[in-house]
């Protein structure tokens, strides 16, 4: 088997596994619709914002149960079906996760979104440009 064909073998490989993914959600979606579950399991749904003033003592909450001083500055939260689980400080630091929760992942993805949040506009901008000239058949300025 030569190279190419690898290649060829494990391009197919993903847009399988790609369009599985797909049929999944789009399942999950038509269930949800329809107000059903798949697997007998409810859906859970993901929130990740800006803390505001009134989240003050869920915050407060959540260093209680880490052991851990209350963050100061602006803050992201993780909502677990309506329910804060985490705190993540935008400007970086610490994380707080709600023991009792399965978090880590949760942590990690609104600890990604806060460095974007941390990224200057004009660099999120010229990123964004350079991913559409590049959809766009064109080639990123150096």
């Amino acid at each position: 088997m030569n190279i190419n064909s690898e290649l060829a073998a494990a391009r197919s490989r993903d847009f399988h596994e790609a369009a599985a993914n797909h049929r999944a959600v789009q399942a999950a979606r038509r269930a949800r619709r329809a107000g059903h579950t798949q697997r007998g399991r409810d859906p859970e749904r993901v929130v990740i914002r800006r803390a505001a003033d009134q989240d003050g003592a869920v915050i407060a909450q959540l260093a209680d149960l880490n052991a851990a001083p209350r963050p100061r500055g602006e803050m992201l939260l993780v909502e677990l079906e309506g329910r804060i689980v985490a705190a993540v400080p935008v400007a970086g630091g610490d994380a707080l996760g709600d023991p009792f929760a399965p978090t880590a992942q949760l942590i990690d993805l609104a600890e990604r979104r806060a460095k974007l949040l941390r990224e200057p506009a004009q660099q999120r901008r010229g990123r964004v440009a350079a991913l559409l000239g590049t959809l766009h058949g064109q080639r990123p300025a150096a």
